[in-house]
């Protein structure tokens, strides 16, 4: 019985006491002090804006997939266009085209100010939920023309 109980105590402070050996490739690998060095720099934009480029196309798709109905079928029309323009400006932020983003923009003001125009027919309720759209729209669409011309400095 004493030389089960040194075993078991040999054991646990032998197994604690080491380390354990990782056979995976990548920790050889950046162990390894033969590995090539990458420097971010190099490539086109930043990590980091290319994570946000995505973040707040991702976020502005979720806000038009999300946008309510309203009693208002001409605001229902012009929310309808907004809807494609913001969707047009997505995909031409996500694939660079210059062209594409500033005709989006133009489009999207356009439907901007109408439906700026029509709110005055809405309820308080209603006024105040597109109002919340409009601003979070308007804040990503802002966010990502910034960081457009962080990727191109």
């Amino acid at each position: 019985m004493k030389l089960l109980k040194f075993l078991g105590i040999l054991l646990a402070v032998s197994s604690c006491s080491t380390e354990k050996l990782s056979l995976s490739p990548i920790s050889e690998s950046i162990n390894d002090s033969k590995a090539i060095p990458v420097n971010i720099n190099t490539f086109p934009g930043t990590f980091t804006a290319k994570t946000g480029i995505d973040f707040y196309s991702a976020e502005l798709s979720n806000q038009i997939s999300t946008f309510p109905r309203f009693q208002n079928s001409a605001l229902n029309a012009e929310v309808s266009k907004l809807k494609f323009n913001v969707k047009e400006y997505v995909y031409a932020v996500q694939s660079f085209n210059l062209v594409g983003q500033e005709n989006a923009l133009f489009n999207i003001e356009k439907s901007y100010k109408k439906i700026q125009q029509l709110r005055k027919y809405l309820s308080t309720p209603e006024d105040e939920v597109i109002n919340r759209y409009l601003v979070r729209i308007k804040s990503n669409i802002s966010q990502l023309e910034s960081l457009k011309k962080d990727t191109i400095r």
